[in-house]
């Protein structure tokens, strides 16, 4: 069932005879294609913010947009795919910031600010946008 989903002039196609087990089809796809298309966008921000992190991984976070680990280790969680490119960016830089600053405070957000410095319009983007996407419920 690996490449069940498919991507179709912008919509996500599930052959009808997955559809009992669609959403397990279609997180795995989210998955597959979210751990290769943020690969560049990894290496672009670690670049930016002098970090480097482990391969990224897409996985299944709960409510957590994202988590980031002292052993440079970063995770987005699946569901975020289905967010703007601006808004992924925002994530992966928020992640890939706490390899430096582990916790919210000054400095962490001081460090977002000089390599996004927007970044209070994205997080406030994605609390609107955030709130209305499907995160694996049939």
């Amino acid at each position: 069932t690996d490449g069940a989903v498919r991507l179709e002039r912008g919509r996500l196609v599930l052959p009808s005879e997955l559809a009992s087990d669609g959403p397990v089809h279609l997180i795995g796809w989210y998955q597959r294609c979210g751990e290769t298309w943020l690969r560049p966008r990894v290496r672009l921000w670690a670049e930016r913010l002098r970090v480097h992190p482990e391969p990224i991984e897409v996985s299944d976070l709960g409510h957590k947009w994202g988590s980031a680990t002292t052993g440079q280790r970063v995770r987005i969680h699946w569901a975020t795919m289905q967010l703007s490119p601006q808004l992924i960016d925002y994530v992966l830089a928020h992640e890939l910031a706490h390899l430096r600053e582990p916790h919210h405070g000054p400095s962490f957000w001081q460090l977002l600010a000089r390599v996004m410095p927007d970044y209070a319009e994205r997080k406030a983007e994605l609390a609107r946008r955030g709130s209305v996407l499907w995160f694996g419920a049939p």
